[in-house]
């Protein structure tokens, strides 16, 4: 995994639109799963259709469609033959790096530049993703679910076994407009825990704000 071929993806802005193609947040979101698998060259790419597909929770057709759609805005590139057989690809680092990012620059005493784990203490977002949710942007529907499952799966790898059968297993993504996640929890001491543990940690694995409620609450409104 590399966490520059990822951030690369992360700071392009989306909705835009690259070489007359629309670039949607579905396009993101499978470019995202590509780069998960970038080296630090953003190169050796060579996921299987159906691992990209387990990651993001869309179809193995989706994925195909959604692939050759990146290919001809040039955001992924074929680069031979994987190991197993499989197109190997490269990140299109003229075309990804000369997209308008959605994050701001140093220039102006930006946050957008220092990683993710260095933003401050008692704060969860750059001033700039904050100022992204505020923006009325119409987006294509992703399903919470598949945006969720593709956390807990980043989650999993990182919490023991027990904190996250007790913690996080227990969750349920229930609204996602392309920028905010909301995730359920069981209550209130477990939303607590999870605000406190999970936020940022969810946040850096997909780049989106996370909000924790209670399943009543939920409900409610």
């Amino acid at each position: 995994m590399s966490v520059k071929a990822m951030s690369l993806v992360w700071d392009m802005e989306c909705p835009s639109r690259i070489k007359g193609t629309d670039f949607l947040p579905t396009h993101k979101f499978v470019l995202i799963a590509y780069a998960d698998h970038a080296d630090h060259n953003s190169r050796n790419i060579y996921p299987a259709v159906a691992t990209i597909a387990k990651k993001t929770g869309f179809s193995e057709r989706t994925i195909q469609r959604t692939t050759h759609d990146l290919e001809e805005m040039g955001l992924l590139i074929e680069d031979g033959t994987g190991p197993r057989g499989t197109n190997k690809w490269m990140l299109g680092g003229d075309t990804v790096s000369g997209v308008t990012p959605r994050q701001g620059d140093k220039k102006r005493k930006s946050l957008g530049d220092i990683p993710s784990g260095d933003i401050p203490s008692g704060d969860t977002m750059t001033p700039e993703l904050k100022e992204q949710n505020r923006e009325n942007i119409s987006t294509p529907y992703i399903e919470s679910s598949s945006v969720w499952a593709q956390i807990k799966d980043k989650l999993k790898e990182q919490l023991p076994r027990a904190t996250f059968n007790t913690w996080v297993e227990t969750t349920e993504a229930i609204e996602f407009d392309g920028r905010n996640l909301t995730v359920a929890a069981k209550n209130p001491y477990a939303r607590e825990w999870l605000e406190q543990h999970v936020t940022i940690p969810a946040q850096e694995a997909a780049g989106v704000y996370v909000k924790f409620v209670v399943f009543q609450e939920a409900e409610e409104t």
